[in-house]
């Protein structure tokens, strides 16, 4: 009778308990680094659009603004269609890009 490892029974993989779990531990702090920083890279986007607004307010451009606003939506929706095709492979790219130019011409 063949006992399976400890390590299939747990779940586990082998080549983790031989390299360690050191590995997983940067792999997670790393993900959590790059999604620290891309919210940070937002929150400095809105903030330079929410400037950009106000100077146009102050310069009386109010109905240029409307636009300026549906443009910039327009293309942020592009920018995040793409970087999801792109992270889901380059075979979704195709679909997906027609999916958000779909959804761009309906806004």
């Amino acid at each position: 009778m063949h006992r399976d490892p400890p390590s299939s029974r747990l779940g586990l993989k082998l080549k983790d308990f031989v390299t360690g779990f050191h590995k997983g531990k940067k792999k997670r702090r790393k993900e959590a680094q790059k999604q620290q920083e891309e919210s940070l890279r937002r929150k400095r986007i809105e903030a330079r659009k929410k400037r950009k607004l106000e100077e146009m307010m102050v310069a009386g451009n109010a109905e240029e603004t409307e636009d300026v606003e549906a443009e910039v939506k327009k293309s942020e929706r592009v920018a995040l269609c793409l970087i999801q095709g792109d992270q889901q492979g380059s075979r979704h790219l195709r679909r997906r890009l027609w999916f958000c130019h779909s959804v761009v011409k309906q806004v």
